[in-house]
């Protein structure tokens, strides 16, 4: 994989380098902003580590479970594609609140995380057993736009990573799920 990813950065700054003579000060003030971006990782690494301990420093001081429930909502939000197995564990934290909430909207909300995280894990097989959980006729507008969206993305994956006549199956949900999206969405 590395030498697929150097490879192709070779081939293409060989192409850029072809065209340097037109855009020169362009791909110059790029590879600057890149370099620049590059040096300030760690200014965003401490950033965000000091915005997830704000936010459990207020899951742990409060005491309003719903309040508490939105806290690790936001927890799992900035786990997800930073850290997939913390996004995991602030699930279920979310998940033994809900004896005390008693919101089926927040139960099926978990089904959909679930299967957000464990696909953006890899886990294809377990993605769709989470989503099967889901009781679509509980859901409002805005977790039904989520459900098509994860729907969307697993499906889109699967296609991806089906090499068989079953992909063109996998493609057609997937484009059925975009449709369902943009049927919610007003622009």
């Amino acid at each position: 994989m590395k030498n697929t990813i150097y490879l192709l950065f070779l081939f293409l700054l060989s192409i850029l380098t072809v065209h340097a003579s037109d855009s020169e000060p362009t791909i110059k003030s790029l590879l600057k902003e890149l370099d620049r971006t590059i040096t300030i990782k760690a200014d965003f690494h401490k950033q965000r580590e000091h915005e997830i301990d704000s936010i459990k420093k207020l899951a742990y001081t409060t005491s309003s479970p719903e309040e508490k429930y939105h806290l690790y909502s936001s927890l799992y939000g900035i786990y997800l594609h930073y850290q997939a197995d913390s996004a995991l564990h602030y699930l279920e934290k979310r998940k033994a609140l809900l004896p005390s909430l008693q919101n089926p909207q927040y139960e099926n909300d978990l089904w959909i995380a679930r299967a957000e995280v464990l696909g953006i894990m890899g886990l294809y097989n377990e993605v769709a057993a989470q989503l099967e959980q889901v009781r679509r006729d509980q859901l409002d507008n805005q977790t039904l736009l989520y459900y098509y969206y994860t729907c969307r993305t697993y499906y889109g994956w699967i296609a991806d990573y089906t090499r068989t006549d079953e992909r063109h199956k996998y493609i057609e949900k997937t484009n059925a799920y975009r449709d369902s999206i943009l049927s919610l969405t007003p622009n």
